[in-house]
């Protein structure tokens, strides 16, 4: 990030410009950060209600993070993650019309939802390396390989039995995600038994994770 002079009465303070994005590479990294900030985010909330709940029935003890402490280490992520995003949509905005990276093709092409943005986002982390995932989710989730249905749900915030049930339909066969040949969901039982939906692995497509990267397809 760079930055010009702005000048506040007696004051001259840095306006904050942003360097464009300027490949697909750049644009991941970028978003994973932002993914990142979430999990951390999103692990920090579900910290805050166990301390709180805990403290519900036994009085804090030294050492032990109180769930006052757990609520501002929120806050303070929530921050994070909303002024990665705006920096994110700040770098975007800055190039030149027309300049589309693979993710915004997709997104736009598609029509993706935020929530079905995530779950691209989430399920290509693995694809990149395992190192990385754990990096950017360790947080929140243990992924080992791909991240499940389940985890991507986790990252789209559920708060009741029916968040959970809306959001599994994502990844159904009509799912917009699935039928448009974006991902892929695990091996399924067979009809008329129920499909353990919320542990079947996710992942891109060959053709998907070409775009997002920018890489050749041929030669993967």
């Amino acid at each position: 990030m760079k930055g010009s002079r702005l000048t506040l009465g007696a004051t001259t303070m840095p306006k904050p410009t942003f360097v464009p994005l300027a490949d697909d590479a750049a644009l991941l990294e970028a978003e994973f950060l932002w993914l990142k900030s979430r999990a951390r985010r999103l692990a920090a909330e579900r910290d805050a209600r166990f301390a709180r709940d805990r403290e519900c029935d036994e009085p804090p003890r030294p050492g032990r993070t109180t769930a006052r402490d757990a609520r501002l280490q929120a806050v303070s992520y929530r921050e994070r993650e909303d002024r990665t995003r705006h920096e994110i949509d700040a770098r975007l905005h800055g190039r030149k019309k027309g300049q589309l990276l693979g993710l915004e093709r997709i997104v736009q092409t598609h029509k993706l939802s935020i929530d079905e943005r995530i779950i691209l986002l989430t399920a290509t982390a693995p694809t990149i390396s395992q190192t990385y995932t754990e990096q950017i989710l360790g947080p929140l989730l243990s992924v080992f390989g791909a991240c499940s249905v389940s985890d991507c749900i986790q990252l789209l915030e559920p708060q009741t039995a029916g968040d959970w049930l809306r959001l599994r339909t994502l990844f159904v066969p009509s799912g917009k995600l699935v039928s448009a040949g974006l991902i892929e969901v695990g091996d399924r039982p067979p009809p008329k038994v129920a499909a353990p939906l919320l542990a079947s692995e996710v992942r891109p497509t060959q053709a998907t994770f070409a775009t997002l990267t920018g890489t050749d397809l041929a030669a993967e």
